[in-house]
């Protein structure tokens, strides 16, 4: 089932993925998919499976069973001539050859995410960044300049190392996110998270950043996108 989804699914996308997309483009421009893992469990009959399933190889730990998972899921992938990109639970330390060498790394958990850059790159692995760039996380006065000032590269190691990172993914989950505030929780502040990652590691002053994303997001006001102020301010209704 997995192998005839992950061959089907890929016909359905456009060929240039929208911005965000659970499918990626990486510097050769061969997608990889995103591989994660979810158990299920509703019945205590599934409850004995999977312990039956664990006993009969030898797993002991619920992690070992999730290595397992993933180098299935991960042959699947590599044998439709894709490259596999999964979440860093899968290369937890001690485990990082666990997926072969060109296997992309997401680190998605903001403690302790320079370390586990680091870690990763260490290991040869090309790695993405989302640990700081999350917009369903909102709070009360102005949160752009922490998206700003995160920098994928922030870690200590070689210069191949950094050469590892790819960029890095503006991500938002929808569990108090529908189609009445999509575009105002996506906007601006996402064109934040853009201009950090195509804009040279030099360019950092935050006000000269606040003036272009203020005029950025009256832009996208005035063309009808319902982007959300950075901070208290009002956009001049001029035609573009």
């Amino acid at each position: 089932m997995i192998s005839r989804a992950s061959t089907e699914v890929p016909s359905t996308l456009p060929a240039r993925p929208p911005i965000s997309s659970w499918v990626n483009c990486c510097k050769k421009s061969r997608m990889f998919f995103q591989t994660s893992w979810c158990i299920w469990v509703e019945t205590r009959k599934e409850v004995e499976d999977i312990t039956q399933f664990m006993e009969k190889h030898g797993m002991k730990y619920y992690g070992t069973l999730q290595t397992y998972y993933i180098q299935r899921i991960v042959k699947i992938v590599e044998s439709l001539g894709k490259t596999p990109a999964v979440w860093e639970d899968v290369a937890i330390k001690g485990q990082e050859h666990s997926v072969p060498k060109d296997t992309v790394i997401q680190v998605w958990r903001p403690m302790n995410w320079v370390q586990k850059m680091e870690e990763v790159t260490r290991h040869g692995l090309r790695t993405i960044l989302s640990a700081c760039w999350y917009l369903d996380i909102i709070s009360y006065r102005e949160d752009w300049p922490s998206y700003y000032t995160c920098d994928p590269h922030a870690f200590k190691g070689t210069q191949a190392q950094k050469d590892l990172v790819l960029g890095g993914e503006a991500c938002l989950w929808g569990e108090y996110v529908d189609w009445t505030n999509l575009l105002p929780r996506l906007w601006p502040r996402a064109s934040v998270i853009a201009e950090r990652l195509w804009s040279s590691k030099n360019t950092t002053d935050l006000r000269e950043a606040s003036v272009r994303l203020d005029e950025h997001r009256c832009r996208m006001v005035r063309r009808g996108i319902p982007a959300q102020p950075l901070h208290p301010s009002a956009c001049p209704f001029i035609p573009v």
